[in-house]
């Protein structure tokens, strides 16, 4: 009796199937691997942030002090680059670690001078440069190479840059001098009335003819360019001066702080923590949103407050915050 046969085909059908079976469970298992194992990486990566988060940010200088124009952040640029204090931490970003010098917040972001990050190509002196990304690029506007701007202001919204310039570079001789147009151009300063060095200069938010400087006799204020100064303080020191971002005051201290109000000149004091007495207020911020206001020593201590000047906190304590 002959014994019937299956055709080939019909033995490979249930082979195939089972091969596909095969694939498809080896699959699902590789993707459910792959899907723990990104689990476990973003775990670990988010725990990690947080421990890097909870660690003290320490910077040995304080060469600035500015918000962010959205208000939620202030920046303070030192030797290590840009540090970041936002929602009650302080960071340090990912990006270029410059040596800013003349840090000056405008409203689309700021203006700068000082030393290159050594990572990049840039010169050895930055010149006058600007960043709108908050600080992952910079443009150059003037003197590459040539200069490195300590004493330097920009209007917050006027854009007008105000500089000392200590040395001569290939288009200017040492002396006090401005641009309104990002470089492209320079007009002298005359500085006449001041009794003494600048220590610190600060451009009005608004009119690019106003401008103000600190100095070791006292505030002095110009509606000219800078040309004229008049003495807007008695004659003790002051250290450090800054225009608010809206254009009715400007704020001025050396051990306290005070406020002149420009419509009518009048002169108040703020509530500032008591100061060491070998202290001093070394630099000033007004948040452009809401009533904050920020001040550094050259303690390295770093005062928060949220009330316009009532009230203040502590956010960094020589140096470490």
């Amino acid at each position: 009796m002959s014994s019937q046969k299956n055709p080939p085909q019909q033995r490979l059908q249930p082979t195939a199937a089972r091969l596909s079976r095969t694939l498809i469970v080896g699959v699902v298992v590789i993707l459910v691997g792959l899907a723990v194992l990104v689990a476990v990486y973003l775990l670990r990566s988010n725990s990690f942030q947080s421990q890097v988060a909870a660690q003290p940010v320490q910077f040995p200088h304080i060469h600035g002090l500015g918000f962010s124009s959205d208000g939620d952040s202030l920046y303070v640029p030192a030797h290590i680059g840009l540090i970041v204090y936002n929602n009650n931490q302080w960071t340090i970003p990912d990006v270029p670690k410059h040596d800013y010098m003349g840090y000056a917040a405008v409203d689309d972001g700021f203006y700068s001078s000082g030393h290159p990050d050594l990572r990049t190509d840039l010169p050895v002196r930055l010149g006058l440069v600007k960043s709108q990304d908050e600080g992952r690029t910079l443009t150059t506007l003037a003197f590459s190479g040539e200069s490195d701007l300590h004493t330097m202001a920009a209007g917050y919204n006027s854009h007008a840059v105000y500089i000392i310039n200590s040395e001569p570079n290939s288009q200017l001789t040492a002396g006090m001098y401005y641009t309104l147009d990002d470089g492209q151009t320079w007009n002298e300063s005359l500085a006449q009335g001041i009794a003494s060095s600048p220590i610190q200069i600060a451009a009005h938010a608004i009119e690019d003819s106003v401008v103000a400087v600190a100095t070791d006799r006292g505030a002095y204020f110009s509606s000219d360019y800078g040309n004229t100064f008049t003495l807007i303080s008695n004659s003790e020191p002051i250290s450090a001066i800054a225009f608010d971002p809206d254009g009715s005051r400007l704020l001025f201290g050396y051990q306290r702080l005070y406020t002149q109000n420009l419509a009518d000149s009048v002169v108040s004091t703020l509530n500032l923590p008591t100061l060491s007495a070998n202290d001093a207020i070394l630099y000033i911020a007004v948040n452009p949103i809401n009533n904050n206001i920020a001040v550094a020593t050259t303690n390295l201590d770093i005062f928060l407050s949220e009330d316009d000047g009532q009230m203040w906190r502590q956010i960094a304590r020589q140096g470490v915050g």
